[in-house]
């Protein structure tokens, strides 16, 4: 199973999980909340048994996840399993779950997930989904990875028959890969962490905020090759006006060595103001649409083509600032991209609409730079094509 196969499925999972405890709000008949949801198409919800007591009960159940509404037979789709062992309070429901891989020949599935949510009588989902720490071993492509435990929280709100995602965090202490086929590599993330409370795809567009933390990130190669990343921060932020959308992002990094060569104190700042209000709207409805019917491709094209429309008639201004510091030597940049409000040629070719931004486009730039930051970094660059060289005449003899 492949890296992003497993991303995904964690994604299905953390998210049917919330959606099953979400149709348990506030109603005496609980077994009718676990059958699907017509804002959720692409997630399929059957009960195989149901059993609810005065004050606690347990519903195994089956999801189908299809990711192509338009060729639901054709397209590639996931099994889950879950167990469900609820229990009422006197502020709503609290589930325990435990959520399984299903396939043809693992029908009981692979255990994934441990979850708990809250549920209570006014639609608030407190979610928590636990991946527990493991390692995993192909010996036959000479791959292992190792992991801590993970987990992931989310609050929503149920808004009619759909659920807003208030907010998400993501938590990883540590994960490790090795690989000993024709390229060895090793690699090691340790605290990655990651809270939102924007989301699209939300009934309504809200400002919030996102925040990323890496505390270290290493790479090294049997060549020698190696980069190693220390306390990465990223913060982005989402301001909503009566008319318009402010984007805001500022990256800092204490450090990042490439070859056993130090960049330090890396900083970049990027805002874009007044964007197109509508156009982010129109982009967040057709993530609910998607969810709920079939959107072909030429419709799918249709609706890309309005909200670049609705973006570009707005025009769009976006001003840059980035530091980078190399041994005590700095490189400082700073630029601005404005692109006025106007009608573009959307419908028409490619090249035309690209032609027409061109001209419109105003850009200005400002660079500076040590000499000495120069000479390290033609350094930097002739001792990794030095290593390149040696590696690629390695491999020349072993072949």
């Amino acid at each position: 199973m492949n890296k992003t196969t497993i991303s995904l499925i964690t994604l299905l999972a953390v998210g049917g999980t919330a959606a099953v405890g979400g149709n348990l709000y506030a109603d005496s008949q609980l077994k009718r909340f676990y059958q699907p949801n017509p804002a959720y198409k692409q997630f399929k919800i059957q009960t195989q048994q149901y059993h609810m007591g005065v004050m606690d009960g347990q519903v195994n159940w089956t999801a189908d996840w299809i990711a192509d509404l338009c060729a639901p037979d054709q397209a590639p789709a996931f099994k889950l399993r879950g167990e469900d062992h609820i229990r009422r309070t006197l502020g709503g429901y609290q589930i325990q779950s435990k959520i399984y891989l299903v396939s043809k020949d693992k029908p009981d599935g692979i255990f994934l997930f441990n979850s708990h949510s809250d549920v209570s009588w006014g639609g608030t989902i407190h979610n928590t989904t636990t991946l527990p720490a493991n390692q995993y071993q192909d010996t036959a492509n000479q791959f292992s990875a190792s992991w801590q435990e993970a987990s992931i929280k989310m609050t929503l709100q149920r808004k009619q028959e759909r659920f807003d995602v208030d907010t998400v965090e993501f938590s990883l202490p540590q994960l490790k890969l090795q690989s000993n086929s024709n390229f060895p590599l090793t690699m090691q993330l340790d605290k990655l962490n990651y809270q939102s409370n924007i989301a699209l795809g939300n009934s309504q567009l809200r400002s919030g905020e996102d925040k990323l933390s890496l505390e270290n990130l290493s790479i090294n190669s049997s060549d020698k090759w190696n980069l190693k990343l220390h306390k990465l921060n990223n913060h982005a932020q989402q301001t909503i006006n009566e008319q318009s959308v402010d984007l805001s992002n500022q990256l800092n990094i204490e450090s990042i060595d490439v070859l056993n060569q130090p960049f330090t104190r890396i900083q970049y700042q990027v805002q874009a103001k007044a964007l197109s209000k509508a156009a982010f709207e129109q982009f967040s409805t057709l993530i609910q649409r998607q969810a709920q019917e079939c959107v072909d491709q030429q419709t799918l094209e249709n609706e890309f083509k309005k909200i670049a429309q609705s973006a570009l008639s707005q025009g769009i201004n976006v001003d840059a600032n980035s530091q980078l510091y190399l041994n005590n030597s700095t490189l400082n940049a700073q630029v601005n991209a404005k692109l006025p409000a106007g009608e573009y040629p959307i419908n028409g070719k490619p090249e035309t609409l690209i032609h027409e931004i061109q001209n419109k486009l105003q850009y200005q730039s400002e660079v500076k730079v040590d000499k000495d930051f120069i000479r390290q970094i033609i350094g930097i660059s002739q001792q990794f094509s030095g290593q390149t060289k040696h590696q690629l005449s390695a491999e020349d003899e072993h072949n």
